[in-house]
């Protein structure tokens, strides 16, 4: 697994606060497994309230299931 000092999150920290956007479209490009686990990793790391909320992630990469699961978000 990556570590989280990766170059991929060398951003500064003010550009990545003053530059996010809303995002309503996305690519369809599919994002690198390697950067999926990076993302993941940085999601489990981060503070919740507390420490106390217990955190579960789900990776869907299949678009037939991300579809169902849109459906279901709807």
């Amino acid at each position: 697994m990556p570590s989280l000092d990766d170059h991929r999150l060398a951003m500064p920290l003010g550009e990545a606060i003053f530059t996010q956007r809303s995002i309503r479209r996305f690519r369809p490009t599919p994002i690198p497994v390697e950067d999926l686990r990076l993302i993941v990793e940085a999601a489990v790391r981060a503070p919740n309230g507390g420490n106390r909320q217990i955190a579960r992630f789900l990776v869907v990469t299949d678009r037939a299931r991300i579809r169902e699961f849109g459906a279901l978000y709807r």
